[in-house]
């Protein structure tokens, strides 16, 4: 009974130190920097850990949300876009899976939301009517 009350303050107490340092805008050494950003450690950056801008990822990601937000086209049209334009994966590829596309848009590092501890809503726009009507 003691262990279990030991194990919900601990919980307890580490999920409010990683939201507190979310909102100082640290950034956990056990995260990986999604598509888009790079990881620049404590040493590499002066005391202090973050993630940057890598422009050429940063690109791709403008694409797709672009492609997807404005252009409403679907996950796979924009893995086969990706792949004739020849982008290239994190890995090295050249073909895109719509589940990586999906994880993409499903991350909330890439739009903020972990540095301000605080979950961002996006308005795209009016719906697309797949009936054809008005």
């Amino acid at each position: 009974m003691i262990a279990e009350y030991e194990r919900a303050k601990i919980l307890e107490r580490s999920r409010r130190g990683r939201r507190h340092a979310a909102r100082l805008g640290s950034v956990s050494a056990l995260t990986g920097a999604p598509f888009g950003y790079r990881y620049v450690s404590r040493a590499q950056g002066g005391g202090v850990a973050r993630f940057e801008v890598a422009e050429d990822e940063a690109h791709i990601v403008r694409l797709v949300f672009s492609w997807i937000g404005s252009d409403r086209l679907s996950l796979r049209e924009v893995c086969r876009r990706l792949h004739h334009m020849g982008c290239r994966t994190r890995r090295g590829s050249t073909y895109w899976y719509a589940s990586t596309i999906r994880g993409m848009l499903d991350n909330p590092a890439i739009w903020g939301a972990p540095l301000s501890g605080e979950p961002t809503l996006w308005c795209l726009g009016p719906a697309y009517d797949r009936s054809g009507g008005a």
